[in-house]
């Protein structure tokens, strides 16, 4: 469906409703082509999460702000990344468009993939798109509630001496390690989502 919808408005159209929310033009993968629907390309989840938060916003973009400090496993600070700041202003994406695209995640939520999210925070209207990583090498839930807490979560998992593998295998998951961002990176982010709804 996505593809097709791409065909019709054109991928010049939606790689430039990605930039115009927040997405840059520099995004590893990110082309004018049909496939640019599919998530083709490997934006930060700071940038991604940016993005929808300007459709949280119905088109005005705001400032992202990233957690301050991180742990690891074995209690040592994990360096954070510096936020990029970009003005509120508006991004030109009509509200027609933003509505549908509104419209489209809140029924993921609701019921589609991460009905999940639904489920752990039914009185908090959510909008959110699930994603599964090539390989199964990662899981992502990025969205928002309300107008103005957009959210992202991505899970990896990561052997330093070979890389990526399957992030299920991480939680135990079947052999295959499949697992999408519905499942794990869903509750993570509804979990949050009810904290900062207290």
């Amino acid at each position: 469906a996505f593809v097709d919808l791409t065909e019709r408005v054109g991928p010049k159209s939606v790689y430039q409703t990605m930039l115009d929310a927040g997405l840059r033009q520099d995004t590893p993968g990110l082309e004018k082509n049909t496939r640019i629907s599919l998530g083709s390309a490997s934006p930060s989840l700071l940038d991604i999460t940016n993005a929808y938060g300007t459709f949280a916003a119905l088109g005005k973009r705001g400032t992202p702000h990233i957690i301050e400090k991180l742990y690891g496993a074995d209690n040592v600070e994990i360096p954070p990344l510096k936020p990029v700041s970009v003005a509120g202003e508006d991004s030109g994406i009509p509200a027609s468009a933003l509505q549908d695209v509104v419209y489209a995640l809140r029924k993921t939520a609701e019921e589609g993939s991460a009905a999940k999210v639904h489920r752990m925070a039914p009185n908090i209207q959510s909008a959110v798109k699930t994603g599964t990583g090539e390989n199964d090498q990662s899981a992502l839930l990025v969205g928002f509630a309300g107008r103005g807490l957009a959210i992202g979560v991505k899970l990896y998992s990561v052997d330093q001496r070979t890389g990526l593998y399957p992030v299920g295998q991480k939680f135990g998951y079947p052999a295959n390690g499949r697992i999408g961002g519905g499942s794990i990176p869903a509750k993570i982010w509804a979990g949050f989502l009810v904290k900062a709804y207290e």
